[in-house]
């Protein structure tokens, strides 16, 4: 929120702590805004022990005009700011805040907590400085590219 701040954008959070807020009325919160550029939902990926081992960002998206775009950019720009592996862009159908939503928008993987190195940077704030830094990176390209201009 902060980095965008700084970089001109209006930012709106569905929630600032960890209160409950419905999926639905995530995106519907997303729809209301007055001309959005995008929705980033921001997370933190796991796996169980049976599934094995993984790190790195991914993004998870619906199959609409500027989703897969979205995707992409900011996590080109995430890894190379933070050094993570990039795990790509996927699609589903059944996320409701990226399927229910009218702008461009992720569900964004910052790493895997399951993973105990990558669970260490996640929990610095410094590395968590330079995840921010590179999504706002990817917003910044995003919006040039999708939307022309600055």
């Amino acid at each position: 929120k902060d980095e965008l701040i700084l970089r001109g954008y209006n930012v709106k959070m569905t929630r600032s702590d960890d209160s409950f807020v419905g999926l639905t009325q995530r995106a519907s919160i997303a729809n209301a805004q007055d001309e959005p550029v995008c929705l980033i939902s921001i997370h933190q990926n796991s796996l169980e022990a049976s599934e094995g081992a993984a790190s790195g960002m991914e993004s998870w998206t619906y199959r609409r005009e500027g989703c897969e775009e979205l995707g992409d950019t900011i996590l080109a720009a995430a890894c190379k700011k933070t050094g993570a592996k990039n795990r790509g862009t996927h699609f589903r159908t059944n996320l409701v805040v990226t399927s229910r939503t009218t702008m461009p928008a992720i569900i964004f993987e910052c790493g895997y907590v399951t993973d105990s190195t990558e669970a260490a940077k996640i929990a610095d704030p410094a590395y968590q400085e330079k995840i921010a830094e590179g999504i706002v990176d990817g917003i910044d390209e995003f919006k040039i590219s999708y939307y022309g201009g600055e």
